[in-house]
């Protein structure tokens, strides 16, 4: 151990410290401050502009932003970590350009095996960027349709009508077609006081029902005209009737809400007393529904 001591030109490696160790220990320094900014401050910028825009109702925003920037991160430390070691290989007097060489053609061999693994990558940045589709959504990708399950940078997951799942990668997805949910069922119960006419009850629901579902505004959110029934329940309260009608999924809760109001005021005009205490029973908040 003392002679290997001995042996060492202290000289000469003070010399090199000055000239080239800094150099390395700042290149390095350089590295992992980038490394460490993009890891830690990406994330945070994300999670910033997906709460910035809230109005976007898309809750998987965060999420698909994150999947983007993580594989952005990932990429940017394998080229920071390269361009590192080849300057710190260069410092250190080792001659790079047969390196450098031998990693471009390692590359072009490995870029030509795995063209298709990054075509998957690539395109399932465009999906989640362009948030093309999402997972609940009724999708047609490279001729398979189903229900998403699951969607990475590489992959998305369909369940299809006879339960067969079916893994679809990215890069072979060149058409993605999204078609619109079925309308949900809305069944609506509307009670009046026994002292209501019964054959005047079921017409002003009715008419009140074919306004609203011929109405502009509201034609994108229903489907057809919907159906008023006749008298099925009798209480110590009063008469009870319902109303169905088909809704959008994404506009239910706005179309009950609204159809409520507008038999509320059009029975009180006609003075038709709704004795629950103007409320009219359907999907609330015990069943995941706004109160109204």
């Amino acid at each position: 151990m003392d002679r290997l001591i001995e042996a060492i030109d202290w000289d000469a490696l003070a010399g090199w410290t000055r000239n080239h160790g800094w150099r390395v220990a700042l290149i390095l320094g350089m590295a992992l401050m980038t490394i460490l900014i993009i890891n830690h401050v990406g994330p945070r910028i994300i999670r910033a502009l997906a709460s910035d825009h809230p109005e976007d109702g898309d809750p998987d925003l965060e999420v698909r932003l994150l999947a983007i920037a993580a594989a952005l991160s990932h990429t940017t430390d394998i080229v920071v970590g390269v361009v590192a070691l080849m300057m710190v290989l260069s410092e250190i007097g080792v001659d790079v350009t047969p390196v450098v060489t031998g990693l471009g053609l390692s590359s072009l061999a490995f870029g030509l095996a795995a063209q298709g693994f990054v075509k998957d990558y690539l395109r399932g940045i465009i999906i989640l960027g362009e948030h093309q589709y999402a997972v609940g959504d009724r999708v047609t990708l490279s001729g398979v349709t189903g229900i998403v399950q699951g969607i990475t940078l590489r992959r998305t997951v369909l369940r299809a009508e006879d339960g067969t799942l079916h893994s679809v990668s990215h890069g072979d997805v060149t058409i993605a077609s999204r078609h619109p949910a079925p309308p949900d069922d809305v069944s609506l119960q509307l009670t009046v006081d026994y002292g209501a006419d019964p054959a005047a009850v079921p017409l002003l629901a009715t008419s009140v029902l074919r306004e609203f579902t011929t109405d502009p505004v509201w034609v994108g959110a229903v489907e057809g005209e919907g159906e008023v029934g006749s008298f099925e329940l009798f209480d110590d309260i009063g008469a009870t009737l319902t109303l169905r009608l088909k809704v959008r999924p994404e506009a239910r809760w706005v179309v009950i809400g609204e159809l409520r109001r507008r038999l509320r005021i059009a029975f009180t005009a006609a003075g038709i007393a709704l004795p629950r205490a103007g409320r009219m029973d359907g999907p609330g908040p015990e069943d995941g529904g706004p109160a109204y």
